[in-house]
């Protein structure tokens, strides 16, 4: 049975999940699988989610967190990238990361 308020819509015929007796929270009881892939988006540009909690490996294009050394792939685990760009914890400044001749390097970027 699936009790849905006016004006709510049922998304799909069969849910596997429970929701806070305030509604505040759905907890799916299964994989949460779109029909088709790479078709759908969660959120939007202008309606994001805050945060997201996972344990696991991160898949995200070719980018894998964390790859078989525990790191991240990032690239197609062949040419990989040349660099990476990284904000400070204050949101300030920005860093290139690359490696040159065997060496890593962080470079503020002006």
């Amino acid at each position: 049975m699936v009790l849905v308020s006016p004006g709510e819509e049922i998304l799909a015929q069969h849910i596997n999940a429970k929701m806070d007796a305030d509604g505040s929270n759905v907890k799916p009881g299964a994989d949460f699988i779109p029909d088709s892939g790479s078709s759908y988006d969660i959120g939007s540009s202008g309606v994001k989610w805050k945060d997201l909690f996972l344990s696991g490996t991160l898949n995200v294009g070719t980018a894998v967190v964390p790859d078989a050394n525990g790191g991240a792939t990032l690239g197609n685990g062949t040419t990989g990238f040349e660099y990476v760009y990284i904000k400070d914890t204050s949101n300030t400044d920005v860093y290139r990361i690359e490696v040159v001749s065997g060496v890593l390097q962080a470079t503020l970027v002006p």
